[in-house]
């Protein structure tokens, strides 16, 4: 999920043999970018994008939207304290 939705990688490099000549077909792997190094704003579009992956694929359970429904009334708080 971190590839696809978040941050992605924080390093590519190429994978070789164990006599250290490069693997067929130039062969590439990566690091994926921990948790905690992300910064608050790649987290925050992380959950949008799984949040959102998951409105497309038509997640609709009720933990699901327990979880929509706390999000909607944190953020009415929030524009309730901005706006006073």
């Amino acid at each position: 999920m971190k590839l696809y939705l978040g941050a992605g990688t924080e390093q590519y490099y190429s994978l070789v043999n164990e006599d250290g000549t490069k693997c067929p077909n130039g062969r590439i792997t990566y690091r994926l970018k921990s948790w905690g190094d992300y910064t608050k704003k790649e987290r925050q579009l992380t959950i949008d994008n799984i949040i959102n992956e998951m409105f497309l694929v038509g997640v609709n359970t009720p933990r699901f939207n327990e979880i929509l429904h706390g999000m909607e009334e944190k953020q009415a708080e929030r524009d309730k304290l901005c706006a006073n």
